[in-house]
């Protein structure tokens, strides 16, 4: 039989059989639903992957200690192996608010962080600064001054382009306090202008969208104002900035050879969160595959049970088992195709009206949602493949059965 009468046939039987759009429509579902959760999935590791790998704290070690950081600390310390700075946890950051960029839409929030050498993002737009340079900042490309910066969906409407920025100034605001008994009081108002003399992309090294780098003696001389000198004496930790999160362990030894036994990772993820959302995704994935599975067993089983008679008719007026496999099979996997490419046409309109509507605004948060092409060839294996090997089950079952026995199930 040529391979455009087998077309002709499965077209025919296709147009004339109602029960097929329920097996079309489940088939569909499956795809969808199936190539939705591996999407997620690969996209969840691969943010959790860019955010462990790119953001500096991950690779910074928080060292608990009994005395404050001087130069002698700070030279046994930069003397061991891939460790590129240390400072005084205190120095780290400050949120202060910015009366320039404070407005009706923005909160004017903005973290002035610790700008060493060490710490400053490759690719510079514009320029970096100079030890002896003060009043000098880097912010982010995609400069977001709010106190939900940090978010994962903003409203990127009120971005405001750095490039804009450039060569610009702007001003913050600090107090001066002092302890009465417990309680912190606010004194005297300070402002301090900085100028933008270079810009980062935050999405790269993984930061927040209103940080900025500072000179490290403009972050001590706001810090010095801002924290009670009584405070001071009560701070001993340090922060040690590690060249590579492979190092990690390595360093951590090294700091307790030398007495620092409780140094832990800066910024941490909590591996119980991620452990509960992967098993939920192979969870999910497990429920659809075997939902397809007893699906598919039911439709194609009774699907079989009504061509019985029609089967043993066929190999009683000469088709030869060859042909009716033939027909079968290439039937089942026109329908599975057809449907699995249908499935996969519905996520891509879902996927681009989700990315550019609801998900846009995560892009400014680092997170871009991926189209990987093994997640496409996971989920037809999962789909099509498990439906196409149930169905050949059956009809090759049914086909190889006696011709008489076929021809008295329609009596």
């Amino acid at each position: 039989m040529r391979v455009r009468d087998l077309l002709k046939i499965i077209f025919l039987k296709t147009i004339r059989n109602k029960g097929l759009i329920f097996f079309y429509s489940i088939i569909i579902l499956c795809t969808i639903l199936i190539t939705t959760t591996l999407t997620f999935y690969y996209n969840y590791n691969s943010f959790i992957s860019n955010l462990v790998n790119k953001n500096i704290g991950f690779r910074t070690l928080n060292v608990t200690a009994d005395e404050q950081l001087n130069d002698e600390i700070t030279k046994k310390i930069l003397n061991i192996k891939h460790v590129v700075d240390v400072y005084s946890s205190e120095h780290h950051s400050i949120t202060l608010t910015s009366p320039d960029f404070k407005n009706e839409n923005l909160s004017g929030i903005v973290e002035l962080t610790y700008g060493a050498e060490s710490m400053l993002p490759n690719n510079i737009i514009g320029r970096s600064f100079n030890n002896i340079e003060k009043n000098v900042a880097i912010c982010p490309i995609d400069f977001f001054p709010d106190d939900s910066a940090s978010e994962l969906f903003i409203n990127n409407e009120f971005l405001i382009d750095g490039h804009d920025l450039l060569g610009k100034e702007f001003s913050v605001e600090y107090y001066s306090h002092r302890f009465e008994d417990t309680n912190l009081i606010q004194e005297e108002k300070f402002e301090k202008k900085f100028k933008i003399v270079g810009l980062y992309d935050s999405k790269a090294v993984m930061n927040n969208k209103n940080q900025c780098y500072i000179q490290v003696s403009d972050l001590k001389e706001i810090l010095e104002t801002t924290i009670p000198s009584n405070m001071n004496e009560y701070v001993s930790s340090y922060l040690v900035v590690i060249n590579d999160i492979e190092n990690i362990e390595y360093v951590k030894e090294e700091l307790a050879n030398i007495g620092y036994k409780d140094a832990e990772t800066k910024n941490f993820i909590n591996l119980g969160i991620i452990n509960i959302i992967m098993i939920t995704c192979i969870s999910i994935s497990t429920i659809i595959i075997f939902a397809l599975v007893i699906l598919t067993i039911s439709y194609i089983k009774k699907k079989i049970m009504n061509e019985t008679h029609i089967i043993g008719v066929m190999r009683a007026i000469g088709y030869e088992k060859k042909d009716m496999k033939n027909i079968y099979i290439l039937e089942t996997a026109v329908i599975i195709l057809f449907t699995y490419l249908i499935g996969i046409t519905i996520f891509f309109i879902l996927y681009f009206i989700l990315k550019y509507t609801i998900f846009a605004s995560l892009i400014y948060s680092g997170i871009t949602i991926y189209i990987n092409g093994y997640v496409f060839l996971i989920s037809f294996l999962m789909v099509a493949s498990i439906t196409f090997v149930i169905s050949l089950y059956f009809i090759i079952k049914s086909i190889n059965s006696n011709v008489i026995s076929l021809l008295k199930s329609g009596e």
